[in-house]
């Protein structure tokens, strides 16, 4: 900024261009007081028809020399008697401090000599930075240094403790001169409420609403977020980027999204979801934000292939938020506007200007004059007595209470104000450019047509927010997280968070029904994200079964959904030319003997039709029965004519709840066999398959003859 060197000379006023800029630096140019002329505001008039002296200075001329000079009242100094010279008042110093003029500069400044344990100019900060919690009623205190600090102020408050007894009441003016105070009823420390108009936004209505700029293209919805120039966009459908200017379409293809971004789609529009080190409404551009890229808290939104911008959080400023900002202590007082400006003051705070409501003036707005007895007018020495407060009747261009600036409608072209407005300086100091729009037209520069509020009857249910479109014709209602609806007034299907591996959940409704649809990020796919492409099966296939299109495909000895239980029909188990059939869940599993048409029973084991015994040979022993030319055993016996005792009976072999089944081999041979219970596994199901130690501090859950660990935090395999 070209205005940092202060180059305009003798009261001028320094405005920094944006174009024809060098590498380092921006022009400027001078916007000269009355009486001086040149590029810098350099050249003087010397005669007393162009030097206007200010504060009831006088104009003389030295017969001698020939040269005009004003005689300035004992309280003014400057050429012009420009200056108001500084005096103590009871406010000056803070915390006790004693104040004093220092006129070894030759420019009377405060000075202020603190009390101990206070330090800064007015003595407003503790020596002993943020340890003793200097700001109370709920400020964030960031210290500096071990011996400095500076406070970020809640709502309503402010101060370099964000004091509440400094603005608690619209008795104090606390809103923007331009906004309605509403005193408040039953509150607490802060009894009022500002109601800004639509020009202006923030709690104390402290900023520009940059929405009336209609920055959103294609009768996009603006909202405004609160700090200067802050604003969000919601597109209308098929529309995208940051103010809405591309249409991406409303259905995904595959070069919607570039440089392996992923295309989601809800439908209605679509949204590109960029890889690291890609960004851009399509994924076009090489990212150029980084962690780093916004101080304090602020987010980078990159804005051009080679131009980002950070969106500072509240308190801070500057192109990269590395200042904090002045106007969040609210310097500016009876009611004036603060504006921040982008310039370091050399302490790490932004330097700033108040735009002072009518009859005040001064840096921070706490000067005022009550009459024009109190005042001498420049050139023309008309006073006009006016409900704000007394204003001077200027020559030519010149405006403000004391004819000081030039009228800032001149500095602006024809046509900034549109469909026939008039552009008018406000009685402010300093004065400010506005638009006085015809009936029909509003806005900055009257180029949007009045229309009635379509949020007037609160549509919006559940705390929902009731967006205007672009042309104030429609609304959109945006719902907290918990709601969706046309007027938020159905619950969110995504409250539940259905969707896994990052998948994203919207929530979808018709006339009837809610639902959600996950969109999959990376690799993964299905209904809830839970399948990666990678690895379809998730891993959990087991004994060595293989995985084909997202199934595992079981060894014959083993079953079950991940191929981990025994397959009990893997030995022989119907009998009769009875079919074996598996049934399983998740931990157990079970066998159905599906029978011949002539037998019946759990193993087909029992003729429908029985016969003679006498046809049975050899007969049949140990209270057997012959049934179609078969033994029919009793419990505790086996064999082709029952002639063995069941190895069942004297063993008891099978443990933990086992069962146990008795076999023989052609030869006389007999054995047992154990079918084990859940969690046991072994020969004899004599073993654990879980233990204290099998998942390393995990749970273990088994299954019919393995393990699954459900692993710690921290901890994965």
């Amino acid at each position: 900024n070209g205005c940092v060197s202060s180059p305009c000379l003798n009261g001028g006023q320094c405005i920094s261009l944006t174009n024809n800029c060098s590498s380092t630096t921006c022009p400027v140019s001078c916007a000269c007081l009355s009486g001086t002329s040149g590029v810098y505001c350099e050249k003087q008039d010397t005669s007393c028809l162009t030097l206007s002296c200010l504060h009831g200075g006088t104009c003389l001329t030295n017969l001698i020399t020939n040269t005009s000079y004003c005689q300035c009242r004992p309280n003014t100094i400057g050429v012009r008697c420009e200056t108001i010279q500084s005096i103590c008042t009871s406010a000056t110093c803070s915390n006790n401090g004693v104040c004093y003029v220092d006129a070894s500069t030759g420019n009377n400044t405060l000075g202020c000599v603190c009390f101990p344990g206070f330090t800064g100019q007015y003595c407003q900060s503790f020596i002993s930075s943020c340890i003793q919690n200097p700001c109370g009623y709920n400020g964030t205190c960031f210290p500096t240094s071990n011996s400095s600090y500076y406070c970020i102020c809640p709502t309503g408050l402010i101060g370099p403790s964000c004091n509440p007894s400094t603005l608690t009441s619209c008795s104090e003016s606390p809103c923007n001169y331009l906004s309605t105070c509403q005193q408040l009823t039953n509150a607490t420390s802060i009894n009022y409420k500002c109601l800004c108009p639509k020009s202006l936004t923030g709690d104390r209505c402290q900023y520009a609403n940059y929405c009336e700029n209609q920055p959103c293209q294609n009768q996009g919805t603006c909202l405004p977020l609160g700090s200067e120039k802050s604003f969000m966009c919601l597109c209308q459908p098929g529309y995208g980027n940051y103010d809405c200017s591309t249409y991406l379409g409303r259905s995904c293809s595959p070069s919607t999204c570039l440089n392996g971004g992923i295309c989601y789609s809800n439908n209605a529009s679509i949204q590109c979801m960029c890889p690291s080190g890609f960004a851009g409404v399509r994924c076009e551009w090489n990212s150029i934000c980084s962690s780093n890229s916004c101080s304090k808290g602020g987010t980078c939104r990159q804005t051009a292939a080679t131009m980002a911008e950070c969106l500072c959080t509240t308190g801070f400023t500057g192109p990269t938020c590395n200042l904090r900002d002045s106007c969040a202590n609210f310097p500016c007082k009876r009611g004036g506007a603060c504006r921040t400006l982008d310039v370091d003051t050399g302490t790490g705070w932004s330097a700033y200007q108040c735009v002072c409501p009518p009859g005040f003036y001064g840096t921070t707005c706490d000067s005022s004059i009550s009459s024009c007895a109190d005042m001498v007018c420049p050139s023309y020495k008309i006073c006009n007595e006016q409900p704000t407060g007394p204003v001077c009747t200027c020559p030519g261009s010149q405006v403000g209470t004391f004819c000081q600036y030039e009228n800032p409608c001149n500095l602006l072209s024809s046509s900034h104000c549109s469909n026939g407005g008039t552009c008018v300086p406000s009685n402010t100091d300093p004065p400010v450019a506005s638009c006085l729009c015809s009936e029909t037209f509003t806005g900055f520069n009257c180029n949007s047509i009045k229309q009635s509020n379509p949020c007037g009857s609160n549509p919006c249910q559940t705390n929902g927010y009731c967006a205007l479109s672009a042309s104030n014709t429609s609304y959109s209602c945006i719902c907290q997280p918990n709601y969706i609806g046309n007027q938020c007034e159905r619950t969110n299907p995504c409250i539940s968070s259905p969707c896994l591996n990052q998948g994203v959940c919207q929530g979808y409704w018709n006339a009837t029904n809610t639902w959600y649809i996950c969109s999959c990020v990376g690799t993964y796919t299905g209904t809830h994200c839970e399948t990666s492409l990678l690895n379809p099966c998730g891993g959990l296939c087991m004994n060595g079964s293989p995985c084909v299109n997202g199934t595992c495909v079981c060894p014959a000895q083993y079953t079950g959904t991940y191929c981990g239980l025994n397959n009990p029909c893997y030995n022989p188990i119907c009998r009769n030319g009875g079919f074996c059939s598996v049934n399983f869940n998740s931990t157990n599993v079970s066998f159905t003997c599906t029978c011949q048409s002539s037998f019946t029973s759990q193993y087909c084991e029992t003729p429908i039709s029985p016969s003679l015994t006498t046809s049975c040979l050899p007969q049949c022993n140990n209270g057997g029965t012959c049934v179609s030319g078969v033994c029919v055993c009793a419990p505790q016996y086996i064999g082709p004519s029952c002639q063995y005792t069941n190895p069942c009976l004297n063993n008891h072999s099978c443990l933990n709840g086992g069962t146990c089944f008795g076999q023989y081999y052609l030869n006389g041979t007999l054995y047992t066999q154990c079918f084990c219970s859940q969690g046991y596994t072994g020969t004899l199901c004599e073993a654990t398959l879980c233990s204290p130690t099998s998942c390393n501090g995990g749970s273990c859950v088994a299954t019919q003859n393995t393990i699954f660990c459900s692993c710690p935090i921290g901890k994965a395999g």
